[in-house]
């Protein structure tokens, strides 16, 4: 690879996006070059950090060794680069990276890294960032990541926000503390009493206070990957929710910041899409992911691009006839959040709460709602149960004594269970009745009454304009249930209790790509056929004129 490959490597890479041409030749010169072979591996984890790589070709895999188990954290491809850490951190290997195809890896050594950083602070600040958020991702692990998924940035609110939030109870502390000075001051034993009594209480809530802004602060993440960028936030013991934007749906980005956010540099980052906006308020350096973004997405464009360029080549050939043997159409690459679970929901019986058939995914409502409107019908049940039998045996005893016959404790006991375990049955069958469905173009919401009537509320994917998921309360939290909001012009469609809302905006967001992408697919297959038949009608021509068009030379 020349420098002049290099220099147009490094000017796609968001790391270096603030340096100009003579730097970008500067650096790129000091680049050394290594080509490993498909499963040759770099370095193990473990082993002394040296070198800053960067790939120039191919792909990697990264792995990480947790509990005598090895696991895949990520695969990197052409414009990613790797090993920061350890240079940074001044520590070893923190994983293992293999080449999964033949691969051009450029790296500079320890030196040519220091000189770097402390030349350039931008290009240093975004290291920084990118170490920490990679530091992190090892102790997290997210299960709604689909097949092929790449994290490349976590990062939480600025901490600016949480210092921000503490004046509260800075202030509550303040009036903890003179209570606490004044009760040393107090005349009387009652006054004394008094002070230690209030000045305490709101010490407590001043550091329980604190310790909740600081839980609630790590809770948020704004995360990216070669996919999405997805808002994920939780408020300690009362709701959680998740709001996502697909990469190939962001149309703009643009960043909000004030007086305070300049200073510190954080601010909110809204992302435009053809759904709505995502807005992501407090990011800390929201210019860096931007950039990040822009890289993800114009990444995805350029290999949509060659794919598409290698198609309409091989569909010219192969019309001409010109085609080889075993050549076949490039894959286009896969651009969409594929849902992290494929299969049925995991509840069996008469409690599943998600079935896949087909293209068609379908959502019961959680079983918590089903006991939420039959606990008091079903612990009249089990009264009654207990009761019957309770007379039962003691009708049974006291037969021979003249007692209460059998002959009427029985049909009455079954006569009155007859109404709640109606009401449970009923009640049963109203849940079930209530399904929501995303299939390959439409949204359902059909509720049916037992014996009643029958609402079915529908839309088509392509006019959804927003979606959101919330899980709403301390039982909603543990349970893992909530609703999803899905906005369609002037109406809105909510998915009441379903399980694992953000499992089922992943599945609508999955399907509204799916459906994006396939009209793009036939607009592109349009447009392809429309040019073959013009290829087509010159070569007929070209024929007709007694002018045929030149074949393949040959090569001998």
């Amino acid at each position: 690879m020349d420098i002049e490959q290099r220099v147009n490597l490094l000017k796609k890479m968001q790391l270096f996006r603030s340096l100009g041409e003579e730097q970008l030749a500067q650096i790129a010169g000091q680049l050394q070059e290594l080509k490993l072979a498909a499963g040759e591996q770099l370095f193990s984890q473990g082993d002394p950090g040296d070198n800053f790589y960067l790939i120039g070709a191919g792909r990697v895999s990264v792995q990480q060794s947790v509990q005598q188990q090895v696991v895949e954290l990520a695969r990197l491809e052409t414009g990613d680069y790797f090993g920061e850490e350890a240079l940074i951190y001044q520590r070893r290997r923190s994983a293992t990276i293999s080449a999964l195809e033949d691969c051009l890896c450029l790296f500079w050594d320890n030196a040519d890294f220091s000189w770097i950083i402390q030349s350039y602070p931008e290009v240093a600040g975004t290291l920084q960032m990118m170490a920490a958020s990679r530091e992190e991702l090892r102790q997290i692990r997210f299960n709604w990541l689909g097949k092929d998924e790449v994290i490349y940035l976590l990062a939480r609110r600025h901490p600016a926000r949480f210092w921000i939030g503490l004046l509260k109870p800075f202030s509550m502390l303040v009036v903890a503390l003179l209570f606490l000075v004044y009760m040393g001051m107090a005349t009387t034993p009652a006054a004394e009493l008094f002070s230690m009594v209030i000045g305490s209480v709101l010490l407590l809530a001043s550091v329980i206070w604190t310790g909740w802004d600081f839980i609630d602060w790590r809770n948020d993440f704004f995360i990216v990957t070669n996919q999405r960028v997805v808002w994920l936030e939780q408020i300690l013991f009362r709701s959680a929710s998740s709001q996502e934007a697909p990469l190939t749906s962001i149309q703009s980005m643009n960043i909000q910041t004030n007086l305070i956010g300049r200073a510190f540099d954080f601010g909110n980052l809204i992302v435009r899409t053809f759904t709505g906006s995502l807005v992501m308020t407090d990011v800390p350096n929201p210019g860096r992911m931007q950039a990040m973004i822009e890289e993800l997405i114009l990444r995805i464009r350029q290999k949509s691009s060659q794919a598409n360029l290698e198609n309409i080549r091989y569909s010219i050939r192969n019309s001409l006839g010109y085609a080889e043997e075993g050549e076949m159409m490039s894959a286009v690459p896969v651009t969409v959040p594929t849902p992290a679970r494929e299969s049925g929901e995991a509840r069996p019986g008469i409690l599943k709460t998600r079935v896949i058939e087909g293209e068609t995914y379908t959502y019961y409502k959680h079983w918590y709602v089903l006991l939420s409107h039959t606990w008091a019908p079903l612990l009249l049940t089990v009264i009654l149960t207990a009761g019957i039998g309770w007379l039962v045996w003691q009708g049974m005893a006291a037969t021979a004594s003249g007692g209460l016959p059998l002959e009427t404790i029985l049909p009455v006991g079954l006569l009155a269970l007859l109404f709640p375990a109606g009401m449970v049955v009923y009640q049963y069958l109203d849940w079930r009745n209530d399904i929501y469905q995303v299939t390959k173009d439409s949204i359902i919401d059909s509720e049916k009454k037992p014996f009643g009537t029958e609402i079915t509320k529908s839309a088509p994917l392509k006019n959804v304009l927003s979606l959101e998921h919330k899980r709403q309360g301390l039982i909603g939290l543990i349970l893992n249930y909530g609703k999803v909001n899905i906005k369609i012009g002037d109406t809105t469609l909510t998915f009441m209790g379903v399980h694992d809302p953000a499992q089922v905006q992943q599945d609508i967001f999955y399907r509204m790509q799916k459906l994006k992408e396939a009209e793009d697919a036939a607009k592109t297959e349009e447009e392809r056929l429309r040019m073959l038949d013009w290829l087509k009608t010159y070569h007929e021509i070209r024929e007709e004129e007694g002018n045929p068009p030149q074949g393949p030379k040959d090569s001998g």
